[in-house]
């Protein structure tokens, strides 16, 4: 899958509850994601600096994007 990359923003924020693991049927609109160690990608409805959100607590990921 490749190698983890440490957040640009390392603040441990908390994981925003909204977040989750996208799935057939998503609705149109704009969403940031990050696929996460495992494998999973989550969304989170776009919005400003929510990307550390997504997973919370500093962690790294594979990719992240919008």
């Amino acid at each position: 899958m490749g190698p983890l990359k440490s957040p640009l923003d390392p603040t441990p924020y908390p994981a925003d509850p909204g977040s989750f693991p996208v799935a057939p049927g998503l609705a149109d609109g704009g969403y940031v994601y990050v696929r996460d160690p495992n494998g999973t990608v989550l969304v989170l409805p776009d919005g400003p600096h929510v990307h550390p959100k997504v997973l919370g607590g500093g962690r790294p990921a594979l990719y992240a994007g919008t």
